[in-house]
């Protein structure tokens, strides 16, 4: 049944009060992309967010926060200047056009009406 990892996902992405689980998982998640059984961002949202939540650098530049300006930018971010490949590897849209997505994103929700 192809969609049963895809249900599954969410519960190990958004399980960061045990970032042990998904540590454990990571390897069965990276094996299921080979199997294209998942799509490649998953893997990297749940790397990137073990890596940041446990005060390391992410690869692959999906964690966010904002600046003064609401401007989206990537948690501390290893090897920037070779993010875009390894998101190309995954079957991800580039760093670039990922943050231009999140910024007019954020500054929509955060309208004043």
């Amino acid at each position: 049944d192809k969609e049963s990892p895809s249900n599954f996902f969410p519960h190990i992405q958004h399980s960061d009060s045990d970032p042990d689980f998904q540590a454990k998982m990571l390897p069965l998640i990276k094996k299921q992309v080979a199997q294209k059984l998942i799509e490649g961002w998953e893997y990297a949202y749940l790397y990137d967010r073990i890596k940041t939540n446990t005060g390391k650098e992410q690869l692959y530049g999906t964690q966010l926060m904002y600046d003064d300006k609401n401007n989206a930018i990537p948690k501390r971010l290893k090897d920037k200047e070779n993010v875009n490949k390894r998101r190309q590897e995954l079957g991800m849209g580039t760093l670039e056009k990922y943050l231009e997505n999140a910024t007019e994103a954020h500054k929509k929700m955060n309208q004043k009406n």
